[in-house]
């Protein structure tokens, strides 16, 4: 009986250490932020305030969670011969994006709306992109 809970919590062990170890968490800060607003009926390029965020990637890279609420980014590597550079794209196919580099940590997030300067309604989106580095947390 011993053996087997020795066992079990051997096998325990090994699995929470091995999912702990599959996710890549980062902290992330813009150092860039801008955008486009419409004010008074015109679009105008704007300075946005810088973001943190904290972002997780799993085992193989090709989700992102963090930025969406209830949906991940879907990820993919870039077609270009450079194995660090990663597209993510928000599950809720909105057009946002992070462009991410694995070596650097280095990100692009992009956060155009179909609601903001393409349909320019009464009251659009406001569009921002945010540029940075991440560390590991």
């Amino acid at each position: 009986m011993k053996n087997l809970i020795t066992s079990i919590l051997a096998a325990l062990t090994v699995l929470v250490g091995s999912i702990a170890k599959a996710e890549t968490i980062l902290y992330c800060q813009s150092e860039l932020a801008t955008g486009f607003v419409k004010e008074n009926g015109s679009w105008r390029r704007a300075k946005f305030k810088s973001k943190r965020f904290t972002v997780k990637f799993n085992d193989d890279y090709s989700n992102l969670h963090g930025l969406d609420k209830a949906r991940p980014y879907k990820c993919s590597w870039s077609h270009t011969k450079n194995p660090q550079l990663l597209i993510c794209l928000s599950g809720y196919k909105n057009g946002e994006s992070f462009l991410f580099n694995k070596k650097s940590r280095r990100f692009l997030h992009s956060t155009p709306s179909i609601f903001g300067f393409v349909k320019d309604g009464l009251k659009p989106d406001t569009e921002g992109s945010y540029a940075g580095t991440c560390q590991k947390f």
